[in-house]
């Protein structure tokens, strides 16, 4: 009995498929023509989606990917040139800059200035790469700087509400809570307030300028602004007991030992000045 041929592999397929699968090496990727490219597109050199196309060419592209990342590929290291590593050195500190407080869209605009410098630098215009990267930090800090002013204030104006509450309660009660209280009290917890509200006011005028960092975070920037009314208040607390205790005599009437606290706990300079005097004072002998 003669026996039953082997069978082909390539015979044994589906009879509803007419074609077998392809075989042979898969052709090369590179040279990949980028110009081919569209937003919404798929990069299978990069594995990613084209978002938003900023630059591209035979040779190279530059866009943002589907997570408002900065994407760039080329078919040959030589479309950067030599002279471009200092400024990749920029991207990737650009790109590490902390932007999760940021909206979205703040997010890419700041991606998309960082993607138009790397793209002038495969048009070999390194000035032009350079200013874009020193606007898109210029920027950043800026963003950042408004998010961590606004932690900032937000801390100070909850502290300071508390100061304002107690300067009303002590202004619109006088009468009853000076005499509960005594006058020497009333008179320390209404400058005490005064000097948080001072403090507050010192807090908004300065806040433009103060350098703040938003990679420390919320919390920090919250108890940063509480703390400065803390402050403020504690230093005019100082003053009002100074003044009630004579060392200030020219201060009599208790409006202008009100504003007197309020300018401390404004000022920087009062205090600690009070306090140097003080300590020149206590360390004289009485007899010189």
């Amino acid at each position: 009995m003669a026996e039953d041929p082997p069978i082909d592999p390539a015979e044994t397929r589906d009879e509803g498929n007419c074609q077998s699968a392809p075989r042979g090496p898969k052709p090369p990727l590179y040279p990949y023509d980028f110009s081919r490219l569209r937003e919404g597109d798929h990069d299978p050199t990069l594995n990613k989606d084209v978002q938003w196309l900023i630059e591209s060419s035979e040779d190279f592209i530059v866009y943002l990917d589907e997570d408002d990342f900065v994407e760039w590929n080329m078919n040959a290291t030589a479309a950067l040139g030599p002279d471009t590593g200092p400024y990749l050195n920029i991207v990737g500190r650009l790109e590490a800059v902390d932007t999760g407080y940021l909206s979205t869209e703040q997010v890419k605009s700041y991606q998309r200035l960082i993607g138009e410098g790397v793209a002038r630098l495969f048009q070999k215009n390194l000035q032009a790469a350079q200013t874009a990267f020193d606007f898109a930090e210029r920027w950043v800090i800026a963003r950042n700087n408004e998010v961590a002013r606004q932690w900032l204030l937000v801390g100070s104006g909850c502290a300071a509400l508390l100061t304002a509450v107690a300067v009303l309660v002590l202004g619109f009660w006088a009468v009853k809570l000076r005499s509960w209280l005594g006058p020497g009290v009333f008179d320390i917890l209404l400058g005490s307030a005064a000097g948080g509200l001072g403090a507050w006011l010192s807090v908004i005028q300065r806040s433009r300028t103060s350098e703040l960092d938003v990679a420390a975070g919320p919390r920090l920037h919250y108890l940063e602004g509480a703390f400065r009314i803390m402050a403020g208040s504690l230093g005019s607390f100082l003053v009002a007991v100074a003044i009630r205790a004579g060392l200030l005599p020219q201060v009599t009437k208790l409006s202008a030992m009100v504003v007197i606290c309020m300018v401390a706990g404004t000022s920087e300079r009062l205090v600690p000045s009070f306090i140097e005097q003080i300590e020149k004072r206590t360390a004289t002998p009485t007899g010189s």
